[in-house]
């Protein structure tokens, strides 16, 4: 097995253990507090490899480190429980007890979020450079939505269906979320407020909007790959690409473009090195991307990238930001899938989050503290949700036992629970299914 493989599988075993393990101890923390009896305490599923037992608790280890979970007294209300045990028995507490031990599992969470988006922000946020700009459009892709809705270059976006947008952040967002839906947008082109309707269209492994507004990117090349056409011709780092074959060449993605589109043709290159201007014939190398052939000439210019640290109380204030940020949009991009105003094709399972683990990691401790913090919340927030076997379901009863005074009966669980069951099998097979497609 490939070293690469490993990490990823070590990467993500550590990611969804550190996830499930946490919202586990949620549970364990307030029935322990609210003297609930709690019979055993599990890193991991299956078979124990390790493990002591401390008082009435028995901590173990197990052979599939995914996660953990708890097993407390009385949690099946069938379950017999001897008279000694009663008064430790989950059944047997007040409603408002055993909501509280239910809703601590998300809760914890959203802390872990909380204090990971905290130390991030106390290390130094990494963001692109731009993502903090105001939405100024430095380029409208040919034949895309921005250019059908007549959007041009120098462009400013600053409102999207009345709601303010001051950054690219913001607006790639609402962007990205709304694929085919109609948005009204005002722009402000040479001092005047112009409306425009715009219609981002899906795209992409993940069904997002696209609308085809790029931001400033001149063609200044910063790195040149050795061996390739542009290093064999003399081109250097630094260099700003003025025009290919006498086309003014005014951002990055428009040059990237004609280089693609002439594989294996001679194209003379003009171009700025201090106060020189140069001129250099460049035959892109033609290479295979996926059933199209497209020309390169190895050279890349990546975005610049800021890290923004903060103080230690500015840093817990960022941190409660930044998760109440990612819990907005995680609630906005469930809804509109419900309502089926985005594609299924958002959603990511096991194989998504294997593969976005281990790449994460290797960009930095950051990066991989980010996705556990972004995971963290959707899984708190996936878990509240009344659909019975989850947490959500068990407060579900917990709240009608509240009404009625009576508790749901045993069989009308038992078929929720089944019906609940069925519901998640079909979601998890739904989503391996488009993980599968995505990547193979």
């Amino acid at each position: 097995m490939e070293m690469k493989v490993i990490y990823d599988i070590i990467y993500f075993i550590i990611l969804l253990g550190i996830l499930i393990f946490v919202h586990e101890l949620g549970h364990f923390i307030i029935a322990k507090k609210s003297g609930v009896g709690v019979l055993k305490f599990s890193l991991g599923f299956g078979p124990r490899i390790i493990g002591k037992k401390i008082g009435e608790t028995e901590y173990q280890i197990s052979a599939i480190p995914l996660g953990g979970y708890i097993k407390i007294i009385g949690e099946n209300p069938e379950e017999e429980v001897s008279e000694e045990d009663r008064k430790k028995s989950f059944s047997e507490k007040p409603i408002r007890t055993r909501m509280a031990i239910i809703v601590f599992g998300p809760l914890m969470n959203m802390l872990l979020s909380f204090v990971l988006f905290s130390l991030i922000a106390l290390i130094g946020f990494k963001i692109p450079a731009f993502m903090e700009a105001p939405p100024s459009a430095g380029w409208i892709d040919p034949d895309s939505p921005a250019q059908r809705a007549g959007l041009q270059e120098g462009d400013l976006i600053i409102r999207v269906n009345d709601r303010n947008v001051s950054n690219w952040e913001e607006l790639k967002f609402i962007l990205a979320s709304n694929p085919n839906a109609r948005l009204r947008l005002d722009i402000e082109r040479e001092g005047i407020i112009v409306p425009k309707e715009l219609v981002p269209e899906e795209r992409g492994l993940f069904g997002l909007g696209y609308a085809g507004i790029q931001p400033e990117w001149p063609p200044v090349i910063k790195e040149i790959k050795e061996g390739y056409p542009a290093d064999l011709a003399g081109l250097k780092a630094g260099d700003l690409v003025l025009a290919i074959d006498g086309e003014e060449m005014l951002h990055w993605i428009q040059m990237a473009m004609t280089i693609w589109d002439n594989p294996n043709k001679t194209l003379t290159f003009k171009v700025k090195r201090g106060q020189e201007i140069l001129s250099f014939p460049i035959k892109p190398k033609a290479v295979k991307a996926k059933e199209k052939t497209i020309g390169l000439i190895g050279i890349s210019s990546p975005r610049e990238t800021i890290s923004k640290q903060h103080g230690p109380l500015k840093a817990i204030v960022r941190g409660g930001h930044e998760t109440l940020k990612v819990t907005k949009m995680t609630i906005t991009v469930l809804w509109r899938l419900l309502v089926r105003r985005i594609s299924l094709r958002t959603v990511g399972g096991p194989i998504l989050i294997f593969r976005v683990a281990g790449a994460a990691a290797k960009s930095g401790i950051t990066d991989f503290m980010s996705l556990m913090a972004s995971l963290s919340i959707t899984l708190a927030i996936i878990n509240t949700l009344p659909i019975p076997i989850l947490d959500g379901g068990h407060l579900l009863f917990l709240g009608i036992e509240a009404i009625r005074r009576k508790p749901v009966s045993v069989k009308t669980r038992e078929l929720a629970y089944r019906a609940g069951l069925i519901i998640i099998i079909m979601l998890m097979l739904i989503v391996f299914y488009i993980d599968i497609t995505r990547f193979f």
